[in-house]
């Protein structure tokens, strides 16, 4: 790889350009922003490194203060907040979007003289991608800013994006790509290695062996045992192995067995002392010792985030030989091993399984370093029960993606971009990489489907034609969901007769269920207006291959937090509207409420910790079972309260076509039961979630919390 100088991108600050620098994301790429961070401390300057939060692990922290030095940096992140301002500050990327008005307009901090954007790639992201967009269009333009990313086809259309919308120039920088010459290798019934290609192609030998040997099951020790024998005896420790799922990463740990080790000298050793000096969760742990005992360990989501450092750190020193993960993980780690395996080319996404991506592999190809001149590393693909291998052969692309902005509105867009002082909402959305890279379309038909609506139902218990559409396609949903709960509770699931009543007691607040146009509208039993509803949807699905998707949304959003009083006639941001924006969430309308009826109490009680907690936002797998020992009846009064609140809100909402959820008691009464200093493992195993899942929520808790006060 071509060394990059650091005085080249130092020199094109001082010029006062922004630079895109392309350089394959690994260890080499850290040590670089190291000596930039090196610099701008013995020059008595700032920085401010940005990092999505989806890639920003303890580990990825500890490493960069190891070489920074722990007095120059703080860190701003979900699971660490440091209150002091340093030479460098590391900032998770929704951390700094929430607070870019508080930063940069009311002087909440000291702006940085420079930003450094990490892995733009993310552009081509959901929701990384939105946030991207949006911190570059807020930044103020005086900031000096350094965006790094992996190689891309479009580098030239980034480069040009960024020009445009910083108003400065933006100085190219790119770093030799170094040649891929890892192994593909395919692991034989005998637990043999043999080369997986021949020019290109799944070698014959393979193409047989997949036909005439049965699939295995990859986390059952008849699997496991073998596969480590065989990594160990070609000496391709530190190694990866990649599972479908983080239950099958616990089963395959679980089948490992013990080997011998210097347990002690380890446990003892000044660098682990100090890693639970930082995390006292670890220490005296039997599950620390074993994973010594039997040098492998588990390393995906569901963990607490210092179990992940500790794996990660355990890997580095050699500690351990082999860590079980997930693809979906691969986007967090940083340690570099000599060899991967494969046991699966699924991702496992909202509880079903699909394909992983050519971006999803590259994150996982991109952990295998060199560990000596003549070590090339390899790639290993078992045929196991979900391995793809076609589909792995064929994204084995050494080829650049091609970036494709994936920005969104939502209601955080139009609070963020109605926060920008000097510029019009939708000029900054035209000024958007999605607009850049998107030709506008004609929008009058739809307008026109929503008169014809309109003239179907003006007597419509909803606001307005769109609301009508909303409102229908939220009854559809809840219908089918409503529908699948009932079919698994006949066949003896473990869906509940309370989730079935929750979705019951939804479809009867719709309005529609006292609106004179159920039958036509909702129920869809008039024919021209299921022609115009089938229109306008498809028609939608068009514009979203447009610049047009994006003015389209932006207004749809801006009705319902203009009635809320957000933003003002003039596309301003209120104080309502503000502490909406501070919240990060999707759906910040009822805790916004909550808050101007004083219904959430802001103190330093577990109760108020509880009562925030109820109203943070988690995928399906991150929500906890309610757990009727850890509700008291003080958390259930200040419950009756907030639905009394909420009520004529929700009711308004809807009215609107906008289905808000929450907040959620189970969350609160989890997050009590912690604050009252209950055991972690008794609280995560009654609420049927992970540990991993329990932290996320305590400290998406806490971040709400500090945003509203």
């Amino acid at each position: 790889m071509d060394e990059i100088p650091v005085y080249e991108v130092i020199e094109q600050v001082r010029a006062g350009a922004n630079s895109l620098l392309t350089m394959p994301d690994g260890p080499e790429r850290m040590s670089l922003i190291v000596d930039i961070a090196h610099e701008f401390i013995s020059a008595g300057k700032s920085l401010w490194y940005i990092v999505p939060r989806e890639a920003l692990s303890p580990f990825r922290v500890f490493w960069l203060e190891g070489g920074i030095g722990t007095g120059f940096a703080s860190v701003r992140s979900l699971w660490r907040v440091d209150n002091v301002s340093r030479s460098i500050i590391i900032w998770s990327l929704d951390m700094l979007r929430d607070n870019l008005f508080d930063i940069f307009s009311r002087g909440k901090e000291s702006p940085p003289d420079l930003l450094v954007l990490e892995n733009f790639e993310y552009l081509g992201e959901p929701n990384i991608g939105s946030q991207l967009e949006e911190v570059v269009l807020r930044l103020p333009q005086e900031i000096p800013i350094l965006a790094v990313m992996s190689p891309a086809r479009n580098t030239e259309e980034i480069l040009s994006w960024l020009e445009k919308v910083r108003q400065r120039p933006c100085r190219l920088i790119e770093a030799g790509v170094q040649e891929d010459r890892s192994v593909l290798a395919f692991v034989t019934p005998e637990w043999n290695l043999i080369p997986l290609l021949n020019k290109k192609r799944i070698a014959t030998r393979v193409k047989r062996l997949l036909t005439k040997s049965g699939r295995r099951p990859a986390a059952s020790s008849k699997f496991v045992q073998p596969l480590l024998s065989l990594i160990r005896k070609e000496e391709m420790t530190p190694a990866l192995v990649f599972m479908s799922s983080e239950k099958d990463c616990e089963e395959a740990v679980r089948s490992c067995p013990d080997v011998k080790g210097e347990v002690g000298k380890v446990i003892t050793s000044p660098q682990i002392a100090a890693l639970f000096d930082r995390h006292p969760i670890l220490k005296d742990q039997n599950k620390v010792l074993s994973v010594l005992s039997k040098r492998a360990g588990s390393l995906h989501s569901g963990h607490h985030p210092a179990w992940c450092e500790m794996i990660e750190i355990f890997l580095t020193l050699n500690h351990i030989d082999i860590a079980f993960t997930t693809i979906s993980f691969a986007q967090m780690l940083m340690t570099g091993v000599k060899s991967v395996v494969l046991t699966t080319s699924q991702v496992q996404t909202n509880n079903r399984m699909r394909p992983a991506t050519k971006r999803e592999l590259d994150q996982v190809w991109k952990l295998l370093r060199r560990q000596g001149t003549d070590d090339v590393g390899c790639i290993m693909v078992a045929n196991t029960d979900d391995i793809d291998v076609v589909h792995v052969k064929d994204l084995r692309d050494p080829r650049p993606n091609f970036v494709l902005s994936q920005l969104k509105c939502s209601c955080q867009t139009v609070l963020g971009l109605s926060a920008i002082d000097k510029m019009n909402p939708i000029d900054a959305l035209n000024c958007s990489f999605f607009a850049a890279q998107k030709q506008p379309e004609d929008t009058c038909r739809l307008n026109e489907l929503l008169d014809d609506l309109h003239e179907k139902i003006q007597e419509s218990a909803c606001n307005s034609p769109r609301a009508a559409i909303a409102l229908m396609d939220i009854y559809h949903q809840s219908k089918i969901q409503l529908d699948r709960a009932e079919l698994t509770i006949k066949k003896g699931g473990v869906k509940t007769e309370r989730e079935v009543a929750e979705l019951q007691s939804r479809i009867s607040q719709l309005p529609c269920e006292k609106c004179v146009h159920q039958q036509d509208c909702q129920k869809m039993r008039y024919r021209k207006i299921r022609a115009i509803v089938k229109e306008y949807h498809n028609l939608r699905v068009r514009l979203k291959k447009s610049s047009s998707i994006l003015e389209v949304d932006f207004k749809d959003y801006s009705v319902p937090i203009t009635e809320l009083e957000f933003i003002n006639a003039n596309q301003e941001l209120t104080n309502k509207g503000l502490m909406a924006l501070r919240t990060g969430l999707e759906f910040p309308q009822p805790v916004v409420e909550c808050m101007q009826k004083g219904v959430i109490p802001l103190d330093d009680s577990a109760l108020s910790s509880a009562i925030v907690a109820g109203f943070v936002e988690c995928c399906d797998r991150d929500r906890p079972q309610l757990v009727e020992d850890f509700i008291e009846q003080s958390l259930q009064d200040a419950y009756a309260n907030i639905e009394e609140v909420l009520k004529p809100l929700k009711d308004h909402l809807l009215r609107l076509g906008v289905l808000v959820p929450g907040p959620f008691l189970a969350q609160s009464a989890v997050t009590l039961a912690w604050e009252k200093g209950k055991n972690p493992n008794t609280i995560q195993g009654k609420a049927g979630i992970s540990m991993g899942s329990l932290m996320r929520l305590i400290y998406k808790g806490r971040y709400l919390k500090r945003q509203l006060m």
